[in-house]
C-alpha cells in the first residue's frame, strides 16, 4: 500500500543521509571517537532538518498557515540558491574536468546502481505497481545536496559539480527506461 512505501522511501532517506554524514564526518575528523563523529553528526543542520521533518510527519502536529508558508517559501528557494551556487563555481573555474572517470562512477552508481537495489528490495514486498516509486526516487540524478556536502567538507567540488550535470544528462534516458519498465 501507498503508506507502507511511504515509510519504506522516508526511512531510506533517512538511513542513507545519517550513513553518508557519518563517512563525511569520520573523513574531515579523522582518527577521533566514535562519540565525538556521532556528536558532530547530530548537530548537523542537514540531518536535523531531516529528523525534524520526519518527526513532524509522523506526529498529528498542525502547523499554522501562516508558517506553512513561510517554510514553503523557504523549502522553494533552497534548490535555487544550491544551483547558483553551483553555476557561480563553474563560472569562476570554466576547466575540464580532473576526475573524468570519478564522475562517470558517481553518475552510475547514481542512475543504475540505486535504481537496481531499490527495485530488488521492494519487487520482494510490493506490486509492480508500488515499486515504481523507490525505483524512480532512486533513479533520480545527483542531488544538488551533494555539492551542498561537498563545500561543507571541503570535498571537490568540480567532480561532484560535473556528475550533478552529466547524471542529470543521463536521468532523461534512464528515468524514461525505468519509467517504461514499471508501467
Amino acid at each position: 500500500s501507498e503508506p507502507s512505501i511511504s515509510i519504506i522511501v522516508g526511512i531510506h532517506i533517512v538511513v542513507a543521509f545519517t550513513f553518508i554524514l557519518y563517512l563525511l564526518e569520520k573523513h574531515l575528523a579523522g582518527d577521533v571517537s566514535f562519540g565525538v563523529i556521532l556528536k558532530r553528526l547530530f548537530t548537523q543542520p542537514l540531518l536535523l532538518a531531516v529528523l525534524a521533518g520526519v518527526g513532524l510527519s509522523l506526529s498529528k502536529f498542525i502547523v499554522h498557515p501562516v508558517l506553512l508558508e513561510t517554510i514553503n517559501m523557504l523549502a522553494k528557494s533552497a534548490s535555487p540558491v544550491v544551483l547558483i551556487a553551483l553555476g557561480a563555481f563553474f563560472a569562476q573555474s570554466l576547466s575540464k574536468p580532473k576526475h573524468p572517470f570519478q564522475i562517470a562512477v558517481l553518475s552510475s552508481v547514481k542512475l543504475l546502481a540505486f535504481p537496481l537495489v531499490s527495485f530488488l528490495i521492494a519487487y520482494g514486498w510490493f506490486n509492480m505497481q508500488a515499486v515504481a516509486i523507490p525505483l524512480l526516487e532512486s533513479a533520480m540524478p545527483v542531488a544538488i545536496t551533494s555539492f551542498a556536502l561537498a563545500e561543507r567538507y571541503k570535498l571537490d567540488k568540480q567532480t561532484i559539480g560535473y556528475a550533478i550535470i552529466v547524471s542529470t544528462i543521463i536521468s532523461f534516458v534512464t528515468i524514461a527506461v525505468f519509467t517504461g519498465f514499471v508501467i
